[in-house]
Formats: structure tokens, C-alpha cells, sequence
């Protein structure tokens, strides 16, 4: 079944579409068909409820952010795991901007693989030091961690929650222990950093019992992967409890932007190397089981402020923080504003594929379940913790959005680029930055 876009008259309202919009599209069909599995039932009857009032296109969520003084990190040393991936790549990028002297540890530090640290464009690669290893291995962060750092970032992580139920022992040495490693690594080096940051996710609360999450509210994540890094959220915020190291744990929403090349899995890169990887661009697909699911978006660049932003102030030490989104949307209307984003870029490129794109519309597919996959229906997080440090994205959704669809359509259609096209290639670095043995597009 297609989502088919609104007649052209209807054009004009374009920015008024909301979820509703996407309810009475989805209201004239009465079955879902994929391999045989039909759903002989009216699709508006899941219910979807109106997206929550978000910024507009262009506006600043916050006039004057507390900005970390570039003196901070000028000269300063720090140590990435995780940091050929995309959130831990962006971190890597701004740091080297910022005039750090930045290690990346990863497992895949080749330089076939797709990442920012890869793109010619960045001219990111020569700028820092690569080592490879594994964060299941105490052994390979000895042999990088005898030379003291003065800040350290964890991203690492086995983040494909699909195939995290597969392997859940490669999951729980990763996830959990692998937390554990870098801290007793740590504890042992002869010098002491000033902070370390540990990327954390939502997915630790599990289902919704409130309106949002706070810091405070109880940790039900009972998934593999879910309940792998409550483990290691709890292991890190014990050793500053009991050792006293300086962690921070920040719990994320969903990050999207640039360079996220996490196409098998993730929802907004996965949905747009459908329209531009190939030729013909093939419409995005919406799962049936995922039309009531509703997630927290943030922008890479905002997430990457409040990583700096903790890392910078000794008072975060021992602490854990909500890094909250700019927008909390249902999983249909982010799909549709893609598809409206890409279609209007497309407006001066390339007509016919433009035209393409808005025939397209969206496509709801049924899916097998994956055996011991626990999903979760809504997902908000109550970022005033962190906003009471001064933090708030300032990027609002739709220009996140435009600024993604226009990397990917450079990435994909851009005569001079030769990127990965397999659709099959996962990113070592999950969404949390993490190392992949191998994040649910996490909507």
C-alpha cells in the first residue's frame, strides 16, 4: 500500500500537514499486504495523535546558548571510543575544530568505511590519531591509555537492537562490561581525566508509566540491548559513587543528521537512501506495527553542545542527564516531512525525481517480529535537568531535517562522490556512537 502525497492544489498547506493529515490519508485503506499478511482493518483506527507544537523553520530554540570557551579544549587531549561512528564522529569533528588533540578507539578504523572521519569534504582523517581495538578487550585500552588524557567520551556500544537479541552475550560484554573495562583501565592509570562522559539512552526507562521520563523516573529497559546499557549506565555512575571518577551519563533520544550511514536500521537514513540511492528513488517504508510509536528527536550539532557542555563543568561529575529533543513526534509524520522535505529540495535539481518522490509517498509494510525485540510505544524525555545548566537544542526539527535531506542527496546523487551503496552496510557506530560487532532505527 502507498502513501500517496495530497492532490497538487493542496500544495499550498504543505506546512499545516500534521499527524492528522497522515490519519486521514491512511483512513481510505483497509488492508496492509506484505508477503502474504494482511490487516483487514481501517489504519486510522490506531489512533494517531497530533504532533506536539514544535519550533518553526529557522527559529533559535535559545537566542544566547552557554557556549563552552573554545579555550577549554584548545591543546586539551581526549580519548573517543566509538569515534568512527556518527554521534562519536561528530563529537571527534567539533573537538579538532575546538584545537584538541583527539585519539579516535574503534573497532573498524579502515578507511573504507563509511564516516565522517572518512569524508574527504571533512578533511577530518589526517587531523587525528586512529587506533584500532575492541572494548571487550581491557587488554587494548592498556596499550592506548598508558599516555594520560585530559577528557574522555564513550560511544562504543553493540547497538542494532534486532541483532542484539541474536547475540546477547557479544551485546552484554560490549554494552555492559565493556563500560566496566574503561573504567578499571581508568582507574588504574597513573593519571586521572577531568571527565568522562558516557553516552547512555533512552531505551533504559522501557515503556512510558508518565507523561516523559525524568532523571529520576524507574529503569525498566528489560530488552537485550536495553537492559545492556541500563547495566552500563549504572555501572558508570558506581564507579564515581565508589571510586570517585568523574563520570556523566547522558541518556539520549534519538540523534539524526549528517553522516549517519546506519542505513539497514535506522529510520531517517534508511528512509533516505530509499529515495536516493538509486536511479529511481523507492518510497520510504513505514511499519505497520510502528504507526502509534512516538519519539524525541534532537540534531546532531545540539547533541554534541551537551556533551561539551557536561564534560566542561566539574559540578556534571556523578551525574546523569536527559538530553531532550526539539521535537517529540509520531513516527508517521517524521516520514512524512521527509518525503516533503526531499520532495521540495528535489524542486530545483531534478523534476522527475521530484515528481517521483511525491508519487512515492510512503509505503506500510507488515513485519515478522523479531523474537525477543521488546518495543516500545512512546518515548519522551524530560530534558530540564539539563536545560537548568543553560542547554537547549538550537537547531528546531525542520532545519535539521533540511540540512540532513541535502547531505544525503550529496552523498547519494553528487557526480564527483563515490559512496557506500549497499543497503545492507550497517554502521560500526550506532546512535549512541556505538561499536558494531555487527539502534533499531530507534522509532
Amino acid at each position: 500500500m502507498q502513501l500517496g502525497p495530497p492532490n497538487p492544489p493542496d500544495r499550498a498547506l504543505h506546512p499545516l500537514f500534521n499527524a492528522m493529515t497522515i490519519a486521514a490519508m491512511l483512513s481510505e485503506a483497509r488492508t496492509v499486504e506484505r508477503r502474504g499478511c494482511f490487516v483487514d482493518r481501517r489504519i486510522s483506527d490506531i489512533g494517531i495523535r497530533p504532533m506536539a507544537p514544535t519550533p518553526e523553520a529557522g527559529e533559535d530554540l535559545q537566542d544566547e546558548q552557554p557556549a563552552v570557551s573554545d579555550r577549554l579544549f584548545a591543546g586539551s587531549r581526549v580519548f573517543i571510543t566509538g569515534g568512527m561512528g556518527f554521534l562519536g564522529g561528530h563529537v571527534a569533528k567539533r573537538l579538532v575544530g575546538l584545537g584538541a588533540e583527539v585519539t579516535v578507539f574503534d573497532l573498524d578504523v579502515s578507511r573504507a568505511r563509511p564516516s565522517i572521519v572518512n569524508d574527504p569534504a571533512e578533511a577530518l582523517h589526517s587531523r587525528l590519531s586512529l587506533v584500532q581495538g575492541d572494548i571487550r578487550l581491557a587488554a587494548d585500552l592498556r596499550a592506548v591509555l598508558v599516555d594520560p588524557f585530559d577528557y574522555v567520551f564513550h560511544f562504543a556500544a553493540y547497538s542494532v537492537i534486532e541483532r542484539s537479541t541474536q547475540h546477547p552475550v557479544d551485546t552484554i560484554q560490549t554494552n555492559a562490561l565493556g563500560v566496566v573495562n574503561l573504567l578499571e583501565v581508568l582507574r588504574h592509570a597513573a593519571w586521572r581525566a577531568k571527565s568522562i562522559t558516557f553516552a547512555s539512552t533512552d531505551k533504559v526507562y522501557g515503556e512510558m508509566g508518565t507523561s516523559s521520563y525524568s532523571e529520576e523516573s524507574p529503569l525498566r529497559g528489560i530488552g537485550v540491548y536495553d537492559a545492556a546499557k541500563l547495566a552500563g549506565d549504572v555501572f558508570a555512575r558506581m564507579y564515581n559513587e565508589v571510586f570517585g571518577l568523574p563520570t556523566v551519563v547522558m541518556r539520549l533520544c534519538n540523534v539524526f543528521g549528517p553522516h549517519d550511514h546506519n542505513v539497514a536500521f535506522r529510520l531517517i537514513p534508511k528512509a533516505l537512501a530509499r529515495i536516493y540511492q538509486g536511479d529511481d528513488p523507492e518510497p520510504p517504508v513505514l511499519y505497520y506495527d510502528s504507526l502509534n510509536h512516538w519519539r524525541d528527536y534532537i540534531y546532531v550539532d545540539d547533541a554534541v553542545d551537551a556533551f561539551l557542555l557536561v564534560a566542561s563543568r566539574t559540578t556534571c561529575h556523578g551525574h546523569v542527564y536527559n538530553v531532550a529533543a526539539a521535537t517529540h513526534a509520531p513516527t508517521p509524520q517524521i516520514l512524512k516531512d521527509l518525503v516533503d522535505c526531499a520532495a521540495a529540495l528535489e524542486c530545483s535539481h531534478d523534476p522527475k525525481r521530484h515528481a517521483a518522490i511525491e508519487h512515492n509517498g510512503i509505503r506500510v509494510e507488515m513485519r515478522i517480529g523479531v523474537p525477543g525485540v521488546v518495543a516500545i510505544d512512546r518515548q519522551h524525555l524530560d530534558g530540564s535537568k539539563l536545560r537548568a545548566l543553560g542547554f537547549a537544542p538550537k537547531t528546531s526539527f525542520a532545519d535539521g531535517l533540511t540540512r540532513t535531506v541535502a547531505f544525503y542527496r550529496s552523498h547519494y546523487r553528487a557526480p564527483d562522490r563515490a559512496p557506500d551503496r549497499s543497503p545492507d552496510r550497517t554502521d560500526h557506530l550506532g546512535q549512541d556512537g556505538s561499536q558494531d560487532h555487527e539502534q533499531l532505527a530507534k522509532a
